[in-house]
């Protein structure tokens, strides 16, 4: 697994089948060796953190780290609407014993989370509904390590159908995140006269003030 590094803090999975006598070792207490475990280490200290859960994917937002986890794989309950069905943002703070619930994502989310000037992108599960609202949100982490902001959603320049646009993330170049909009799913975006086109690129600057999809 490939290493996330943010200043003295180091973030990556381990298998729980390659952890201790065979078969593994059940980190998250669901009865299998099959997850990949999200783990923190303190470079300064020389210490390492297991986490618990399972991970599909791990972000650093200012030394804070976010998990994405599926709940079937991690037979937990994270959204509490009674079911393991979801995948769920999660974040950890530095100094603090287990990850916490921050919000829902779109159940097949994977790739979709960007990290970019103190703050997290990402596409959520709430769909937009309104004019010029969006599914991208942000979670900024104001001070280190410290528990992020309440999600917020971020709005969109361009919505000729007044109902929200939804987006998926593709990529970060110095602070810009690059996203794709589906005409066949929000209808004519860029003036063509058709809704055919499912690849509309936008862009959004990070470190803006507010951001604002264009």
């Amino acid at each position: 697994e490939a290493l996330l590094a943010d200043d003295d803090w180091l973030a990556y999975r381990v298998s729980e089948a390659g952890q201790g006598p065979a078969p593994g070792t059940d980190f998250n207490g669901d009865g299998d060796f099959l997850d990949s475990i999200a783990v923190r280490y303190d470079t300064n200290a020389r210490t390492g953190e297991v986490l618990n859960v399972a991970a599909l994917e791990l972000a650093f937002v200012h030394e804070t780290l976010f998990i994405l986890v599926d709940e079937a794989q991690d037979d937990r309950d994270w959204n509490g609407d009674l079911d393991t069905s979801d995948r769920v943002l999660l974040y950890h703070a530095v100094g603090t014993p287990d990850p916490v619930f921050y919000d829902e994502v779109p159940p097949t989310l994977s790739g979709g989370l960007v990290s970019a000037a103190d703050r997290l992108l990402y596409p959520s599960s709430t769909a937009p509904t309104a004019s010029m609202e969006s599914n991208l949100y942000v979670a900024e982490v104001v001070a280190e390590g410290t528990a992020p902001e309440a999600p917020a959603m971020v709005l969109t320049g361009v919505d000729p159908n007044a109902d929200g646009v939804s987006y998926t993330v593709q990529s970060e170049v110095d602070g810009f995140v690059f996203l794709l909009a589906d005409e066949t799913v929000d209808g004519e975006l860029n003036g063509d006269g058709d809704s055919v086109d499912t690849a509309i690129l936008a862009v959004v600057d990070a470190g803006a003030v507010t951001p604002q999809i264009v």
